[in-house]
């Protein structure tokens, strides 16, 4: 006989030819919906990848810290154009950034979002 997993008491099979009335259809989509949520939520969350595991140049990441981007999830958020725009990164920094972050398969967001 099943077990609740959450408090280890017995369920009471429901007969198989008895379909459910509506009321206990939505209550038991509920609560799948609700456990499919929670089970989400336990999952792990991979932890932030720091710039400096790109292995940038000191003064690009003192750029890039100074600038608020701490992880690689906040650098892919930026544009080209943004990356440009901050103080004591230029094109060939850019560059830098840019082929660092091609060797692992990603990019920048685009100039303009679809």
């Amino acid at each position: 006989m099943p077990t609740c997993p959450h408090c280890g008491k017995p369920l009471k099979p429901l007969p198989s030819d008895q379909p459910l009335d509506g009321a206990s259809a939505r209550q038991l989509l509920r609560i799948e919906t609700e456990l499919a949520r929670l089970q989400a939520a336990m999952e792990p969350q991979p932890a932030p990848v720091p710039i400096t595991d790109l292995k940038l140049s000191t003064r690009v990441c003192h750029a890039l810290r100074r600038d608020g981007v701490h992880t690689l999830a906040t650098l892919l958020t930026y544009r080209a154009t943004d990356l440009l725009d901050i103080r004591n990164l230029g094109v060939n920094s850019l560059g830098e950034v840019q082929l660092a972050l091609h060797l692992r398969g990603l990019a920048l967001r685009p100039e303009r979002d679809p």
